[in-house]
């Protein structure tokens, strides 16, 4: 963790350079706070913690549907519209992100009682447990933040393997999800989803260049530009002139 924090240091240091926001300090801030709040909660009995389950759960479920309706909204081209965030202290705070550690609490509880009543991988409650995961990737999709919703399901795929939940479930689960892409595809993708699924193909069209395509083309550029060994950290010209949008984010 300390060696993946100081490396996510050093790279925005590199990009800070572009902007006028210096992420560097922010996240040097949060990583302390974080590290902190981590040993505090090492010396607590997670099944202490976890006992609370009901209190966590229905916390979680306030505070996701107070960001969807008093959040802040963030929109941007090709139809992007996400209700994710909350003002705090002056800043932005994606709840998703807090609710991600409520739900391996509330979760992990679930597993542990089936696995003591050895109903573990009766149909019922494997049913149950989905439903269980279900709700947070509902509520983040209904905010327009699939790509939290898809963390909560990976989330609950590895935790539901490692809990004990027979093999059989997860082809059934497999087998459900491949036949629901093309209803997925038709009926809930948003157009600037799709486009993003079929621009990476395209992306030696000059529209898609320009478009959709944009952060994906002057990704590949600044990749094949700095070729094996790089340009020299801090030396990137095209991290210092910002051509590649949210270099300081995901991507």
């Amino acid at each position: 963790m300390l060696t993946i924090s100081t490396f996510s240091l050093i790279l925005l240091k590199s990009v800070s350079r572009a902007m006028n926001t210096d992420y560097f300090k922010t996240q040097l801030v949060v990583t302390v706070a974080g590290l902190l709040a981590a040993l505090v909660l090492s010396f607590i009995d997670y099944e202490s913690i976890a006992s609370f389950w009901y209190l966590i759960a229905g916390f979680s479920v306030f505070i996701m549907l107070y960001t969807m309706l008093f959040g802040i909204s963030v929109q941007g081209s090709e139809g992007v519209n996400a209700r994710a965030w909350i003002s705090l202290a002056g800043r932005t705070f994606q709840t998703s992100e807090l609710v991600k550690i409520c739900f391996m609490l509330t979760y992990a509880k679930h597993i542990s009682v089936l696995r003591v009543q050895n109903k573990i991988n009766h149909p019922l409650h494997v049913v149950l447990l989905a439903l269980h995961a279900a709700v947070p990737v509902l509520l983040c999709h209904v905010q327009g933040d699939d790509g939290a919703a898809i963390v909560f399901f990976f989330m609950f795929l590895c935790m539901s393997l490692g809990g004990g939940v027979q093999l059989r479930y997860f082809i059934l689960l497999g087998a459900l999800v491949a036949v629901s892409v093309p209803v997925l595809w038709k009926f809930v993708l948003s157009e600037y989803q799709i486009k993003r699924f079929t621009s990476v193909y395209n992306l030696d069209d000059p529209s898609i260049q320009l478009n959709e395509g944009y952060q994906q083309v002057q990704g590949r550029i600044s990749i094949g530009s700095g070729q094996l060994t790089g340009k020299g950290l801090f030396n990137g010209p095209r991290v210092e002139t910002n051509l590649v949008t949210f270099q300081h984010s995901d991507f």
